[in-house]
């Protein structure tokens, strides 16, 4: 285990500057707030961000599915308009991430065949831009034992609801008190969510990702089973608490 190590949230969206950021100390059993915004055009975030992972260990979440499901490249590799799939709407729209979170009551969003996929889309391009102006390489990450800067894929939704806290109806601008009422039962834990409350949704859901890091640490999350390995590296898994 790192001596010191720094934990990144992302919320990305298809829209740059509503993608949200915050970077907090490891502190163990909890997360020290350090900066937290949203991204803007002339890069004063990026630039906050690229000195975080220059500095030392980094481990990103970032909520956005990071792969596409494997049912959807096969089915479209030779597709022409006006034939019939050879997959199933399962396979081709859902990963088996999704496919474990829905067998525990969880219903993440499909990026085969919803919106998110901008989000996707946008949240990629920004990992690569990270590459790029750090030197890190930042790969998906698969042993909470971490030694070297990289990411995983978070849902603070579900994250929230696994740890027993509201986990909708906080992110209009008017649902200060809800927000409020989630950074009461976190601030022990993500300490210097409160004062984030007050903000826009975007950047309080880039500390919630802070949570599902620090599951992710304690080795508390479910992870691919060694058969869909191979699958999720492809993929991508959402790290979710048990």
């Amino acid at each position: 285990m790192p001596i010191m190590l720094t934990l990144i949230g992302i919320d990305a969206a298809a829209q740059r500057t509503k993608t949200g950021y915050a970077i907090a100390s490891w502190e163990g059993s909890s997360a020290l707030i350090e900066r937290s915004g949203v991204m803007d055009h002339r890069g004063a975030a990026m630039a906050v961000l690229v000195d975080a992972l220059r500095a030392g260990t980094c481990l990103i979440a970032i909520d956005a599915p990071l792969g596409w499901p494997l049912g959807l490249r096969e089915a479209l590799a030779d597709h022409l308009a006006g034939q019939a799939l050879s997959r199933l709407p399962d396979a081709m729209f859902s990963r088996a991430s999704d496919r474990r979170l829905r067998e525990l009551g969880h219903r993440p969003l499909e990026v085969g065949a919803a919106l998110i996929a901008r989000a996707a889309h946008g949240a990629l391009f920004l990992l690569q831009e990270l590459r790029e102006a750090s030197g890190q390489k930042l790969p998906l990450l698969w042993d909470p034992t971490v030694t070297t800067s990289g990411v995983i894929e978070v849902y603070p939704a579900a994250t929230l609801k696994m740890h027993g806290h509201r986990s909708t109806g906080y992110k209009h601008p008017e649902q200060v008190n809800e927000r409020r009422e989630i950074a009461a039962a976190l601030e022990p834990t993500i300490i210097g969510i409160a004062e984030r409350s007050e903000r826009g949704a975007d950047e309080f859901d880039a500390c919630l990702c802070l949570l599902a890091a620090l599951d992710f640490l304690d080795g508390e999350c479910v992870a691919p089973q060694p058969a869909e390995l191979d699958v999720a590296q492809r993929e991508g898994w959402i790290w979710l608490r048990k």
